[in-house]
């Protein structure tokens, strides 16, 4: 695959190198002119079958995996019509800069996703904490509990009443 940039008159882009690329047999070839310089069209693109090179209308080049866009925006702090790959679906493949800011705002969700889980964490641990206090405290109170019957028990048998027999 050969993508040609139009920049003037003189790069043959339309005869003289589709010809030379055919005869190269390099498999796709297009032309990317959006300032129309040499041809009316934006981009043209071409496949090579039998030695010649056929338009095709489609910017895909399914053996490759790849396809082209038309795409309008802000490349290299340039603003403007540019050329993008695609995936074999169509889909823009980030640029470095693109891929970069997808990459930090992942790292961002990730990084608030697992302050989310610690937090999650430290309240499931205080609750436990919480359930923990209130199971000693309910102890503590059956242990003073057992030991107030206990008293009562053994009060009760100094005074000759047996508790167990009634």
């Amino acid at each position: 695959l050969v993508v040609e940039i139009v920049s003037n008159r003189k790069g043959g882009e339309v005869e003289g190198k589709r010809l030379r690329y055919a005869q190269m047999g390099v498999g796709y070839y297009v032309i990317y002119d959006p300032w129309h310089v040499v041809m009316r069209d934006d981009v043209r693109a071409y496949c090579l079958s039998g030695g010649r090179y056929e338009r095709q209308a489609a910017l895909r080049f399914p053996e490759l995996g790849l396809g082209l866009a038309q795409w309008e925006g802000e490349f290299e702090d340039q603003r403007g019509p540019w050329l993008r790959w695609t995936d074999e679906h169509g889909v823009l493949i980030p640029t470095g800069k693109e891929q970069g800011a997808q990459e930090r705002v992942q790292a961002e969700q990730e990084r608030a996703r697992a302050e989310q889980a610690d937090r999650r964490a430290e309240q499931e641990r205080t609750r436990a904490e919480q359930a923990d206090r209130q199971a000693e405290q309910e102890r503590q109170r059956a242990e003073q509990e057992r030991r107030r019957a206990d008293r009562l028990e053994a009060l009760l048998r100094r005074t000759g009443f047996d508790p167990k027999q009634e």
